[in-house]
């Protein structure tokens, strides 16, 4: 599945989003996501082939779980009221 076809990815309600391998994500454009806080919204990365994160990477109003090692470079920010951590426990408020 090509995720960046989407112009718009909802995510409420305590839904999860889980991104696995061969799953194309490369446009992480915050405008394109209706999320509800980083209590209500999660996306799982479990899979990082064809996966690319941006060089200026920025979470927020969701949680983002990494539930594989990744490689990105750059800064990544997760904003106040977002969260990074992972599926298998609990999550870090930041």
């Amino acid at each position: 599945m090509n995720l960046d076809d989407f112009s718009r990815i909802v995510i409420t309600n305590g839904g999860a989003l889980g991104i696995v391998s061969d799953t194309v994500m490369t446009d992480w454009d915050l405008s394109r996501f209706e999320v509800a806080g980083s209590e209500n919204s999660f996306m799982a990365v479990r899979g990082t082939n064809g996966v690319a994160f941006p060089s200026s990477m920025v979470v927020i109003n969701y949680t983002l779980h990494l539930d594989v090692p990744v490689e990105a470079v750059g800064d990544w920010r997760i904003a106040t009221g977002s969260s990074l951590g992972h599926s298998f426990g609990s999550y870090l408020d930041l």
